[in-house]
């Protein structure tokens, strides 16, 4: 209990050592081992004194006549006269004539109380200095709460992560106690709160787990009272940041993003093909998983790019419970794979992916395709729209229409005068026609 006060000084004065030095675990360590040692060396030493160490008997009796004036010498002389009794350098008239004045003293002191004497009554001074000293250190934790209350977590988990106290604290709101996930190769934006004195600039810290070599660090965005914002872009593995002031008089707690490896869809391409009687050339355009159109014989591609590498992918054509043409796509870059099938029979789309490591898509994409036919072309004469009669040598309009549904390729136009046909007028296109709208002018010598 007498070594209390000093115990309770000496984590007093650890507490001030690492408020204005903010020592690192290490020294941390050696001193809370230095506590540790010191008080098992108290605990040695108080035991060793009440069940090993034994006080000389003439130390008891000069303490038990300093406390009882009236024993005048009478406790050493009996001492001294005991060890004449058993001393053979004396001879026995002497040895019995002390063993008499040892019952003439014992006679004398028969009445006298001590064990009262022994007592001394330093036991409730030192309870009492043990509370004081007690009260005093709970007294001063108290008054500088939020100082002791960091310093208590630091000393007592060395090696956990508890910043050094400052005037400036600062927390780090998002992501928060729990790691947040992202997902692989995007973006977080991190917020920093403070509290206490403004800092001038904040700084973010961020390294793989077990990796703070690689540790980068980028300055923060003040965003007045909405606080610090900083963006890591292209997160490609686990990190645990921190913030902090230029000088690092200022930390934050650790927090951890944690990467979510599942690929996830980034874009989808459908390009479609149709037959080359057509002369329609491919086009591609976004796929956004509804329905694809194709004429019947055309070659449809899809293109699937994700945020990881990826290894292949599936494309399934559901066109019945029993019947699925499955597809396999193949890598066509890196973070691409690409597959393709004939346009034959409609059906239900559904695209599966898996990454470099092995890791499937948890989600599927389903979209449908739609097989169209190419239907016959069109033509019909809609000036005249019916026999008519006109004067000799007026000049006759005839105005003819054609279309398709892929593009007009060719369109001949048959005259006859008086029942003798003349060759037939060609229209030829080189470029995809859907529509024609034809006139034709002549003069009128007969039917």
């Amino acid at each position: 209990m007498r070594s209390c006060p000093f115990v309770l000084g000496f984590v007093v004065f650890c507490f001030l050592l690492d408020v204005f030095l903010q020592l690192a675990s290490g020294p941390r360590l050696f001193l809370l081992g230095g506590l540790g040692l010191a008080f098992l060396g108290v605990l040695a030493w108080s035991w060793h004194v009440a069940y090993v160490r034994r006080n000389q008997l003439e130390h008891i009796a000069r303490l038990l006549e300093t406390r009882n004036p009236a024993l005048g010498s009478k406790l050493i002389n009996v001492l001294q006269l005991q060890s004449q009794t058993r001393d053979t350098v004396f001879g026995p008239l002497t040895r019995q004539l002390a063993r008499q004045a040892i019952a003439g003293y014992a006679g004398e002191l028969r009445g006298i109380d001590f064990p009262g004497l022994a007592t001394s009554g330093r036991l409730a001074k030192d309870l009492k200095r043990t509370a004081l000293a007690g009260l005093a250190f709970v007294a001063t934790l108290g008054v500088f709460y939020n100082i002791s209350a960091i310093e208590i977590l630091r000393f007592t988990d060395p090696l956990g992560d508890h910043p050094p106290y400052s005037f400036t604290q600062l927390r780090i709101t998002d992501p928060g106690s729990k790691p947040a996930q992202v997902v692989y190769n995007k973006s977080f934006v991190v917020k920093v709160k403070h509290s206490g004195h403004r800092p001038r600039e904040l700084f973010l810290t961020y390294y793989p787990p077990n990796h703070p070599e690689q540790a980068a660090t980028t300055p923060m965005f003040d965003k007045g009272s909405a606080g610090f914002y900083q963006e890591i872009g292209n997160i490609k593995s686990d990190l645990v940041l921190f913030a902090h002031t230029k000088d690092h008089h200022s930390l934050s707690q650790q927090r951890r993003l944690d990467i979510i490896l599942t690929p996830k869809l980034e874009k989808a391409l459908v390009q479609v093909a149709p037959p080359a009687y057509t002369g329609l050339k491919p086009e591609e355009k976004p796929f956004d998983f509804k329905n694809v159109r194709a004429l019947s014989g055309s070659r449809v591609q899809f293109r699937l790019q994700s945020n990881r590498p990826l290894r292949d992918g599936t494309l399934e054509l559901i066109k019945s419970a029993n019947d699925i043409q499955r597809v396999a796509m193949v890598k066509s870059g890196g973070n691409e794979v690409i597959g393709a099938l004939d346009a034959r029979d409609s059906g239900r789309l559904r695209f599966a992916m898996v990454d470099a490591d092995g890791i499937p898509s948890e989600e599927n994409w389903e979209g449908s395709l739609t097989v169209t036919h190419d239907l016959a072309p069109e033509i019909q004469i809609v000036n005249p729209n019916k026999d008519c009669f006109v004067a000799m040598n007026f000049k006759t309009e005839a105005q003819i229409e054609a279309d398709d549904d892929y593009g007009l390729k060719l369109v001949r136009i048959h005259r006859a005068l008086n029942q003798v046909y003349s060759p037939p007028k060609v229209i030829a296109y080189d470029k995809i026609v859907r529509c024609l709208i034809s006139t034709i002018w002549g003069s009128s010598r007969g039917t």
